[in-house]
This record gives structure tokens, C-alpha cells and sequence, in this order.
């Protein structure tokens, strides 16, 4: 008797663990699903009801780790109020996007920070991944590199999970802290490159920034000169303050110089701003 008692109280806990699963499991699959319905748009933001967060504290979690029942029970509904705090810098956006259309289509998702890391939940259960942001190496960045948008594609009647891993460093969690920066941009193939590259080809928007280093380095170089020639500690300020003055522009430092290191050309751009006041 006491052998069978034992017995049924372990197949019932084995049925409160099942049904505890089942529940964690079924709260995933009963999260919102954002259906597209048009794809003319060239950009889109997915309401916050369809978004759901979480917290990395240790900021080791990946994405089979987040993709489990034991962290299921962590995430939140985004409302737009969640502060940011210095004390983590990972965060974990998940979204469920399906395809209402007859066709294929072709979706851009914007990265909007530093560094995001996108995945995108494959029909036979595998992850493809993509990384972009303004932080990353130019010749490491995914999708279309200069507009910080990767490229995903969702069949006819598709519905596919998605995870936005945003990963802040401290300079803009400095920037960000007490505020919400978490949404989900998008847009779609043909009126993106409609936008960007025909009707505005954006690729000569630095122009003028090109046009403004080269004056000043000029400036400075003349300047230089008259320094060596004269001896005026004076014209030797004004050219380093000159050829920082032109540098400033993180656009030109960036696109010139430190294309695959975009946080040294961030930085670098602050410090060479507060040079100039001092030489100024």
C-alpha cells in the first residue's frame, strides 16, 4: 500500500511538471502575432503589443537559451515605459511575424543601436542569424551595411519567431539610461531600394562633409607652412585646430579612415571636438 501511495504521488507530480511545460510552452505559441498584410511600405515600427523583453543580467544568455521554457517565464510585455539601467547592457526583444500575402516577402528590419544581433526561426527549427548596428565592423555587418538594415524573407502564409538581442556599451547605455529604446523598425525590399537608391541616391549624402575635411585640412596645411616659416606658435594652434575641426564629422573619420572600427571613430570624434575647444 505505502509502495502505491508513493507511486501515485509521483505520477501526479509528473503530471503538474508535464502540465507546468505544457503551459510554458503554450504561453510562447498564444503570443501576439503581427500579420503583414501589405509590403508597400518603406518603414514600419511593430506596435509594442506584439513585443515581449528580457532582462540579460549576466549578459551570457543566448539563443537557445532564451528559446527555452526555463527563461520563458522572464519575459514581459513591452508597454514603451521600461527604463534602461547602466547595470545591464544585454536585452532580448522576441516577436512573431507571419506572412498573410499570396507571395514572398522580402522585409527589412533596422538595427537602431549599436549592435543588435537578429534571428530569425527557420522552418526545420534552425536559427539564421544576422548582426548589424552602428558599432560594427564595417566588413563584419550584415544586410545593407551603410543604412544598418538586415534582410530577411518570409514565405506565403509563413509564420516565423523572431529575436532582437540588442547589446549596449557603456557609452551609449550612459546616453540611454531611464529611457526606452526598444522597438522594432522595418520595411520592405522594393520601396526601401525605391527610396534609397532611386528616387534619393543617399550614397553622396556625405558630400559635404568630404568637401568640409578637405577645406580644413587645406586650411591647416597653409597654416603650417606659415608656422614654419614665421614661427608664431599662434598659425601652429589654429592647423591642429584645423585639421581636427575637419576630423570632427564622424561620417568623414568613419567613411574615411576607420570603416571597420566605428566605436574608435565615435570616440575619437568626441575627444578631437573637446581638443578643439582647448586650441580654440
Amino acid at each position: 500500500m505505502i509502495i502505491k501511495s508513493l507511486m501515485s504521488k509521483l505520477f501526479v507530480c509528473y503530471c503538474l511538471l508535464f502540465g507546468l511545460i505544457i503551459s510554458k510552452a503554450s504561453a510562447q505559441n498564444s503570443m501576439p502575432v503581427y500579420e503583414i498584410k501589405a509590403d508597400t511600405a518603406s518603414s514600419a515600427v511593430i506596435p509594442n503589443e506584439y513585443l515581449q523583453r528580457l532582462d540579460d543580467t549576466s549578459g551570457r544568455l543566448t539563443i537557445n537559451d532564451v528559446n527555452t521554457t526555463y527563461t520563458d517565464s522572464r519575459f514581459f510585455q513591452v508597454t514603451g515605459k521600461e527604463a534602461i539601467t547602466k547595470a545591464v547592457n544585454s536585452y532580448w526583444l522576441r516577436f512573431s511575424i507571419k506572412n498573410t500575402l499570396t507571395r514572398p516577402v522580402k522585409m527589412m528590419m533596422y538595427s537602431n543601436s549599436g549592435m543588435v544581433e537578429y534571428y530569425m526561426q527557420q522552418p526545420d527549427g534552425k536559427w539564421q542569424k544576422q548582426i548589424n548596428g552602428r558599432d560594427v565592423a564595417y566588413n563584419k555587418t550584415d544586410g545593407f551595411k551603410r543604412y544598418q538594415a538586415v534582410y530577411f524573407e518570409i514565405q506565403p502564409g509563413q509564420e516565423a519567431l523572431f529575436y532582437k538581442h540588442y547589446l549596449f556599451d557603456d557609452f551609449v547605455l550612459s546616453r540611454l539610461a531611464g529611457k526606452s529604446h526598444f522597438a522594432v523598425a522595418i520595411g520592405y525590399y522594393e520601396p526601401f531600394v525605391k527610396r534609397h537608391f532611386i528616387a534619393n541616391d543617399e550614397m553622396l549624402e556625405n558630400e559635404g562633409d568630404v568637401l568640409l575635411f578637405g577645406f580644413m585640412a587645406l586650411a591647416g596645411i597653409m597654416t603650417l607652412i606659415f608656422y614654419i616659416l614665421i614661427k608664431d606658435k599662434l598659425y601652429l594652434y589654429f592647423s591642429i585646430a584645423a585639421f581636427m575641426f575637419g576630423f570632427i564629422s564622424q561620417n568623414v573619420s568613419y567613411d574615411l579612415f576607420f570603416h571597420n572600427h566605428p566605436v574608435l571613430s565615435r570616440y575619437l570624434g568626441v575627444k578631437l571636438l573637446q581638443a578643439v575647444f582647448i586650441f580654440c
